[in-house]
């Protein structure tokens, strides 16, 4: 690349369709006390003006490469600018995002001082000139060999019971990466075919394997939030579930074959239902209405169930699983079932299947107890009665208010 034959640091700009903020991000990197920068602009199939401001920029700065590619989303953009990359570290910028002038002059001192794998600095959260939070690391200021990131950082990194929030942050952009580990990470998670939970997909793997970290708390980068009362477009989707689900089990798999799944596999379960609780807030902000979310953590994939209750929740509850076919009900039951269509059938009928688990779609407490209760009566074993105490969102109060930054 001219002007650059060995670049210390490449800096990998994912973009699509911000022409109104680009110039912002591109000069804000071109501006670094750092000079010595490789920039991979990797225009993602935008449709507006950004394409063209990138190839304006290549003109003006020796140090700036783009790629326009076809739109395939956010983790194989970054792919690709990794591949590309020649940098000894790598980081990320998002292009609506800008970062500190100093920025990389002292995460770079810092990251090369320590001898750590990955520097780590917190994020100012910017609505406007006038509210801007700091979102400082939540780990302390010092460097992180294995044994402490084993101690100290795995057992808390998704989500500490205790103190109810996650203690590592997934930004991929608030970090500094040597380059021999992130690329691998990025490769996996792109298969996964998400549009939320990017960061969040690398970031608690890799903590598994990495050797070191140093963390500094001081703010250096910029993120863009949505006006305040405006929703993220991922949270409303119809598809929210659908990708939470693909993203809970991806970590899951990954997490169950680790040497920490007992702590692991906790924090993920309080993880997945605190976006659950997300998606329940805005509903509720939006449309007033309650939302019963099949209990997919509780029920192993392609498992033979028993569905019992037509109610609002059973009926929920098939919907989304003839949606998305995460198990197959062998069987759907409900003591009124004279009063529902012929796929229902009263509980006696149980006896005649083979099933797995029988799942009590009930919403009342003491109505889900009368139910299990009958059931072992009937001689169903307890271990195969679920009943996650929908409204699930019942638990949920045990866990503080969030936003859209729950998840990167």
């Amino acid at each position: 690349m001219k002007g650059v034959k060995h670049p210390l640091l490449s800096v990998i700009v994912p973009i699509y369709n911000v022409e109104d903020y680009l110039n912002e991000c591109i000069e804000s990197i071109i501006k670094q006390t750092y000079k010595d920068l490789e920039i991979i602009l990797v225009d993602d199939g935008s449709t507006d003006k950004s394409g063209i401001i990138c190839d304006e920029y290549v003109k003006k700065d020796g140090r700036i490469c783009v790629i326009h590619k076809t739109n395939k989303g956010l983790l194989e953009a970054r792919l690709t600018g990794v591949e590309k990359a020649k940098g000894k570290y790598i980081t990320f910028v998002d292009s609506d995002d800008w970062i500190v002038e100093n920025m990389y002059e002292d995460l770079l001192r810092t990251l090369e001082t320590s001898n750590a794998e990955i520097v780590i600095c917190g994020i100012y959260r910017y609505w406007n000139e006038s509210e801007i939070a700091y979102d400082i690391p939540c780990l302390d200021e010092r460097v992180y060999k294995r044994r402490d990131i084993e101690r100290k950082i795995i057992p808390f990194m998704l989500w500490n019971i205790c103190k109810g929030r996650k203690e590592l942050d997934p930004s991929l952009c608030s970090k500094i990466f040597a380059r021999n580990i992130i690329k691998d990470y990025l490769q996996k998670a792109q298969q996964l075919d998400i549009y939320f939970g990017e960061d969040t997909s690398v970031i608690y793997p890799m903590m598994l394997e990495v050797k070191s970290i140093v963390v500094v708390k001081k703010c250096y980068y910029y993120h863009r939030q949505r006006r305040k009362g405006e929703i993220a477009s991922y949270i409303t989707d119809k598809m929210y579930f659908e990708n939470l689900y693909k993203l809970f089990i991806y970590l899951k798999q990954i997490f169950e074959g680790s040497n920490y799944s007992d702590v692991l596999l906790k924090q993920l379960d309080y993880f997945y239902m605190r976006l659950v609780q997300v998606r329940r807030d805005c509903y509720t902000q939006i449309y007033k209405i309650d939302e019963y979310l099949f209990p997919y953590n509780a029920i192993p994939a392609d498992a033979d169930i028993v569905l019992y209750g037509a109610g609002k929740v059973g009926r929920t509850y098939k919907e989304q699983n003839d949606k998305y076919h995460f198990c197959n009900i062998v069987l759907w039951v409900d003591k009124r079932a004279d009063e529902w269509n012929k796929l229902i059938y009263l509980p006696k009928e149980i006896d005649q299947y083979s099933y797995d688990y029988i799942l009590v779609a009930v919403n009342i407490p003491e109505l889900a107890k009368e139910i299990i209760d009958e059931l072992i009566l009937m001689g169903v074993k307890a271990e195969k009665i679920i009943w996650t105490g929908i409204n699930i969102y019942n638990f949920f109060n045990i866990l503080p208010a969030g936003g859209e930054n729950e998840v990167d």
